[in-house]
Parts: C-alpha cells; sequence; structure tokens
C-alpha cells in the first residue's frame, strides 16, 4: 500500500468528521491512522498533477506517479472518469472485492 503526506492528511481529515463518531470512537480512528502509517509505504510527490474536477482528488494521483503504482484503488467518485491516468489503471474498492484471490 502506497500513501503519500498529501493522501495521509486527506484520511485524517476525514475520519476526524464527526458523522463517523457513532460508529468509532475518535481514538479509535487514530489509532487506525497511525497503524497505517506503519505497514503502508510513503511515497515521494514529484510532480504536480491538475487534471481532477475536485483539485483535492489530483493528491491521488500524484501518489500514484510517484509511486509508480500499477492500480491505484479509490472510492473518490470523479478518479475512474480518468482511468486509465498516464497508463494507470485506476479501481473502485469494489472491483478489487470481486477479484478471486491469487
Amino acid at each position: 500500500m502506497l500513501v503519500s503526506s498529501a493522501t495521509l492528511a486527506e484520511l485524517a481529515a476525514v475520519l476526524a468528521r464527526p458523522e463517523f463518531d457513532p460508529c468509532v470512537g475518535i481514538a479509535d480512528r487514530r489509532a487506525m491512522l497511525r497503524a497505517l502509517t506503519t505497514v503502508a509505504e510513503s511515497v515521494p510527490v514529484t510532480r504536480q498533477i491538475s487534471a481532477c474536477r475536485e483539485p483535492k482528488d489530483n493528491t491521488f494521483l500524484e501518489g500514484a506517479v510517484g509511486g509508480d503504482t500499477v492500480m491505484p484503488v479509490t472510492g473518490e467518485r470523479d478518479l475512474p472518469d480518468l482511468n486509465p491516468f498516464r497508463n494507470i489503471a485506476i479501481v473502485r474498492p469494489q472491483v478489487c472485492a470481486d477479484a478471486p484471490a491469487p
């Protein structure tokens, strides 16, 4: 799993939203984020990209390009519309869940 500092910041902001409070406490969400940082590989952003309708979504493409990703998986609505992006296939999580195990 590849992450950039920008994608981690985006995830942290989303996980801090109060709508998650009834499901998972903030302490558990912070612990999940810390656990993610121990297993994910941090990649540098080597190029600024401006291909998305929503500017903050560009961070996911920048991380994918910077990490030489083969297939980024995203729940973002607009990114699959760019599939493929610079020969990188962009898929939704459901596609991965439906794929047969190796």
